[in-house]
């Protein structure tokens, strides 16, 4: 149930239950019936009783009447006359004991109880009304006190006169169509900031005002970066400041930052337009980035520099996707990645050091503190910038870039960006590498998915007709048909160029666990994370070696070289098969013990099959369930060959004994 609901059924008991109170208490008739004479009656046994208080009680009690029947309503009456009634009895009663000689002290405090149940109602009954309004305007004072009061202030949020934060509980009274909340909670790391109309004379605000990208939002991180002019642009870890300083020049964050926004916010003014859409038909875009030909990189040049990672690291869909971004999303996010830096980095000894190594988290810190960033951007867009700023980095813990898998098409390419804003000039050409290795690979897995399984759903004879499943999570495709799925997929130009990225990549991981090894000689956590490696390319040995073995074309163990790194980004290849490790080409001889006579298998139920490529059939489980082996041919049991000798052995029913580590046999 909604909570708009729940309040409505909150607000409709309350009223009832009013009414219901206001209808016990105002209406009913007059006290002349049977109250009355019950009353009279109460009245002249307490005065028979011919105690010496009894008149003076009584005469009390008839003062205290004659006010609610001038002031008050039936119902007020009724309720004194009973409650007088009772008082009148017990007192009676007491009288009784008195003029017996049995007046003891419990019995006095009982009689002073019977004039104070006297004065403290007719006190209540006089009061009433006023006491029913005063509760009912303290409920809806309460009501109303404790919303949370959202006003532009420096902590941007307050709540019944105390300072409120809170990142966890947010309410639900105003939630978008997927029921997420729209509200956002304002952060507490809030930087100083430059006048406004400075902010704008700057060509930081030129360039907002030039691409209509001004928000109160983006004004408010310009004035930011404005107003820490001495934060250098660019700060290198503390054993690369010698590589930026030979590739760099140097200059202040406001100058970086206007140059970077200007060339992101130009190129996306050009896909918006529909022109550089299909730019990887020109392979001069392919080039690698070089900064050999200059010294020392200045601003300028290092913008243009920037400006063409940012070109080549997104796929035609990418982008398409990023110039349907509105031009303040993207202004908003590369702001606040400059403006991160003034957290992130910090002055020691007259030298300015990271004193973050999540710059991209400061990013989000700081856009978070701005109250208009709540008011102008919707939980969709305030989604998308957020993710986009949190996976900036691939090597932090926080966003292993193959890890998220609810990122939204618009977020994949915008987080590309951001990958290249958060590097340094030094390091623009091997992030540009991986990050554009990450594109074509994601957009290929994204063209494989949809393809595999429509042509499962479908039974195209070219596709079913060489795939085999066991009962457990596996089935096994030929290369060949891989190949001429993947074909479809990945245009020649684009294959050449992941070919050149896996060698590029996969060359400077090699380098970086080299170097790794040779400080660390004892050992130690490796230096890359599992996301971040890269398949190894095949040697021209290798792939002479895997064509010859499984009478395939060389050409086409080339493809696969870096094909696979495809499948393997996106756990699609199988890491065992039976009691065999799958070797690192993921190339195998299969041998399908299946029933007599069926599928082309032997006399003695063996099926072989050369070339085959071996699949996790997890993403199938997830699209059909737990049947979803009976869409292919199924097979008994499978085990894997190591060679063509061990592979005609099996053929034949031989199985070869494994001892595993502690000596049992398989």
């Amino acid at each position: 149930m909604r909570r708009g609901s729940r309040s409505l059924l909150k607000i409709s008991f309350f009223g009832a239950l009013v009414l219901l109170i206001l209808f016990a208490i105002f209406a009913g008739g007059e006290a002349a019936g049977p109250h009355g004479t019950r009353l009279q009656v109460a009245r002249q046994t307490l005065l028979d009783s011919g105690a010496p208080w009894a008149s003076g009680m009584v005469e009390q009690q008839q003062q205290y009447r004659d006010w609610v029947v001038r002031h008050g309503i039936s119902s007020e009456l009724r309720i004194f006359d009973s409650i007088s009634t009772t008082a009148f009895l017990n007192s009676a009663s007491v009288a009784r004991l008195e003029s017996e000689g049995k007046f003891s002290f419990q019995r006095r405090a009982y009689l002073s109880l019977q004039f104070a149940v006297l004065r403290i109602s007719f006190l209540v009954l006089a009061s009433l009304r006023l006491w029913i309004f005063v509760v009912l305007g303290a409920v809806v004072w309460a009501r109303r006190s404790l919303r949370v009061h959202t006003a532009n202030d420096i902590l941007g949020e307050t709540s019944n006169g105390r300072l409120f934060y809170s990142g966890i509980k947010v309410g639900l009274d105003r939630v978008n169509e997927q029921g997420l909340p729209e509200k956002l909670i304002t952060g507490l790391a809030t930087l100083q900031s430059a006048e406004l109309s400075t902010t704008k004379g700057t060509d930081l605000g030129k360039v907002l005002h030039h691409f209509g990208a001004e928000t109160e939002t983006s004004l408010a991180l310009a004035s930011m970066i404005v107003h820490y002019a001495e934060v250098p642009g660019y700060v290198a870890a503390r054993d690369e400041t010698a590589l930026l300083d030979r590739s760099f020049k140097g200059a202040p964050l406001g100058e970086v930052a206007a140059v970077a926004l200007m060339n992101a916010l130009e190129l996306q003014r050009e896909y918006r337009a529909g022109r550089g859409i299909h730019g990887e038909q020109d392979l001069a875009v392919f080039a690698p980035l070089e900064g050999s030909a200059v010294d020392k990189l200045d601003t300028e040049q290092y913008g243009a520099y920037l400006q063409r990672a940012l070109q080549r690291c997104l796929t035609p869909t990418m982008r398409r996707e990023l110039g349907a971004i509105p031009v303040q999303d993207l202004a908003v996010v590369i702001l606040a990645m400059e403006a991160g830096k003034i957290m992130a980095f910090e002055k020691e000894a007259g030298k300015w050091v990271r004193r973050s190594n999540f710059p991209q988290l400061s990013a989000r810190a700081v856009l978070h503190s701005v109250a208009a960033f709540a008011q102008e951007f919707n939980s969709d867009s305030r989604g998308r910038i957020r993710r986009a700023l949190i996976y900036a980095s691939r090597s932090s813990v926080y966003a292993p870039v193959h890890f998220p898998v609810d990122l939204s098409d618009s977020t994949r390419a915008l987080r590309q960006w951001t990958e290249l804003l958060l590097a340094g000039p030094h390091e623009l050409s091997a992030v540009s590498d991986d990050v554009e290795l990450y594109g074509i690979v994601c957009d290929a897995h994204q063209a494989w998915n949809q393809m595999l399984l429509d042509a499962i759903m479908t039974g195209a004879p070219e596709v079913i007709g060489g795939m085999y499943a066991t009962h457990g999570n596996l089935f096994f495709m030929p290369l060949r048909t891989v190949l001429i799925l993947m074909r479809k997929i990945v245009s020649r130009p684009i294959l050449q160029r992941l070919e050149e990225l896996v060698n590029h990549v996969s060359q400077k991981q090699k380098l970086q666990t080299l170097s790794f090894e040779q400080v660390h000689e004892d050992g130690g956590a490796h230096p890359l994370m599992t996301h971040e490696r890269c398949v190894t390319p095949f040697s021209l040995l290798e792939i002479k070696q895997i064509a010859e073995r499984h009478g395939l074309m060389e050409s086409e163990v080339r493809e696969w070289s870096a094909l696979r790194v495809v499948l393997s980004s996106f756990g699609w290849i199988a890491r065992r098969v039976g009691d065999y490790s799958v070797p690192p080409c993921s190339v195998i001889f299969t041998v399908f013990k299946v029933e007599p006579l069926l599928f082309g298998s032997n006399e003695v139920g063996m099926l072989g099959k050369p070339a085959m490529v071996p699949f996790r059939g997890t993403r199938l489980a997830q699209k059909w369930g737990k049947n979803w082996q009976v869409r292919f041919a199924q097979v008994d049991r499978v085990t894997m060959a190591e060679d063509a000798q061990d592979f005609g052995k099996k053929l034949e029913g031989f199985e070869e004994e494994i001892v595993d580590e502690e000596g049992a046999l398989t």
